[in-house]
């Protein structure tokens, strides 16, 4: 029993520095947000909808990693891996926005990025 108990702890300790630094993350990226998505062409609306992108990311997210997790025996290595992985991969989806012409493409690659990484 002792184990399980450690083992839950140390999962619980790790989300909650996931979600520390993720909070870092959105309080040092946000408020320079809008003024990477004008600069790309973007409007407000679209600033909205890439800040909201990465929360209704996060939220269906949450759900699955969750479930994943209940029926793997509270084993988080591999639900914690995914994550990272999907967290790099929007990241670079994020960075090749800088890449393509300013418009519509642009603004939709940060969505996208935001999104997976969310």
């Amino acid at each position: 029993m002792m184990d399980m108990e450690r083992s839950t702890l140390l999962s619980l300790a790790g989300f909650l520095l996931f979600n520390i630094f993720e909070n870092v993350i959105g309080t040092v990226v946000g408020p320079s947000l809008i003024f990477y998505i004008k600069s790309i062409g973007g409007t407000q609306d679209d600033y909205g909808l890439t800040t909201s992108a990465a929360c209704v990311g996060m939220t269906i997210m949450m759900i699955v990693f969750g479930k994943w997790v209940d029926s793997n025996g509270n084993k988080y290595q591999a639900p914690l891996a995914c994550a990272f992985i999907l967290g790099i991969v929007g990241s670079i989806i994020y960075f090749l926005a800088s890449l393509l012409p300013n418009g519509i493409w642009a603004v939709r690659a940060i969505l996208l990025g935001r999104f997976i990484s969310g």
